[in-house]
């Protein structure tokens, strides 16, 4: 289910709790969502985030275009944001995110802080591209079995 203008910033394994009852994982510590139809706990200059989840862009939306939707009216507020949101898709900030945990989950040679700390400079250093970074590690095929499946639809 889509958030409806709001952005987490700060999704990783610290902020899921599973909730067995329901066989779902909830998201917490929301203390950095930024709600960007309004403006809400949104500077478009500060950037919230752990840097071992964080989008290469390390903004929400880029500096230079990002209205500051604090400065306006309601109204005003509510275009800027929607037309900010469907020009750059925020969303995908928290995406970027989600893909590092599932990766973790998939493969636990992945879930140490230096592991991940040398995925994030490694994949920087291939331009994200992610099937390259995968190559150039030469993983044993257990390791991979989750993600390759179906024809390699898992990356």
């Amino acid at each position: 289910r889509r958030g409806g203008g709001w952005v987490h910033r700060d999704e990783k394994p610290q902020n899921l709790v599973l909730v067995e009852a329901e066989r779902r994982f909830k998201l917490i510590d929301l203390g950095a969502c930024a709600d960007l139809r309004t403006g809400a706990n949104f500077s478009p200059d500060e950037t919230i985030l752990d840097p071992k989840y964080a989008a290469p862009e390390e903004y929400v939306l880029p500096q230079e275009s990002a209205p500051d939707l604090a400065n306006h009216v309601a109204p005003v507020a509510l275009a800027l944001g929607t037309t900010s949101w469907m020009q750059h898709n925020p969303d995908r900030f928290d995406m970027f995110a989600v893909g590092i945990i599932m990766l973790q989950l998939c493969m636990p040679c992945m879930r140490s802080d230096l592991q991940l700390q040398r995925f994030n400079r490694e994949l920087r250093r291939f331009n994200y591209d992610l099937m390259r970074w995968k190559r150039s590690r030469r993983f044993n095929p257990r390791e991979t079995q989750l993600l390759d499946a179906a024809g390699g639809a898992g990356w």
